[in-house]
């Protein structure tokens, strides 16, 4: 159960802008999609004697092999075992999660980014871990105020502290895939978009991640398939 919350809740999540019509970078959407299905693969095989029809189901969707049944018991080659990484990525998700819980508790979406934060912790996060949970929180700076046994986080609540255009551009990005797949577009398809205003200093991570080629100006949200 542990693995699936935390390939669902962190891996899938971590990894949205990695995959997709809209993604940068090939080579990484291809090893995304590749980790996904070994993990799913091997995760099949282990719970095939508790749900074996389920399972096989899967299994046949996801692989050429005859059944899930006449499978090797999942092992884990050594070479993959990096425990410094997942403590790493352990301390990540708790810092994040506490995060996210500073945000509920001020009342402030998700959407709209800090501009910093201060932390407490056992360790400080550092390179791409620590950019990990600066994208999963929205969050631009994190600042490491020393070290602590549980994990602490702090700072200014306050509208200084927030950038609300870019929290305007993501809402608005929402609201554009909504209106997207009401128009029943493709994944993959191209639209020119009419809507009242959007920030200029957005607007072309707006068009992105939206598969927008034009934005033009109107009295309401439109979507026009190319």
């Amino acid at each position: 159960a542990q693995l699936m919350q935390d390939l669902s809740l962190w891996y899938v999540r971590r990894s949205r802008e990695r995959v997709g019509p809209t993604a940068k970078d090939k080579n990484d959407r291809e090893d995304t999609y590749q980790t996904l299905w070994i993990v799913l693969k091997e995760y099949v095989k282990a719970l095939a004697p508790i749900i074996p029809f389920t399972t096989e189901e899967i299994y046949m969707n996801i692989s050429q092999d005859s059944s899930v049944h006449l499978a090797n018991w999942p092992q884990l080659p050594k070479e993959w075992v990096d425990h410094a990484v997942e403590e790493n990525m352990q301390e990540a998700m708790k810092i994040a999660s506490k995060i996210h819980a500073f945000r509920k508790n001020a009342g402030i979406k998700v959407r709209i980014p800090f501009k910093t934060l201060d932390y407490k912790g056992p360790t400080e996060l550092t390179g791409d871990v620590l950019q990990l949970v600066l994208d999963e929180t929205n969050v631009y700076r994190l600042v490491y105020l020393g070290k602590s046994k549980e994990q602490e986080v702090k700072g200014d609540e306050s509208v200084k502290n927030q950038d609300a255009k870019a929290g305007e551009a993501r809402e608005l990005i929402r609201e554009i895939q909504i209106a997207r797949k009401a128009a029943e577009c493709d994944l993959s398809e191209y639209v020119t978009v009419k809507l009242p205003a959007w920030p200029k200093e957005f607007e072309e991570e707006i068009k992105r991640q939206t598969l927008t080629t034009n934005l033009q100006k109107s009295d309401k949200l439109e979507i026009i398939k190319n």
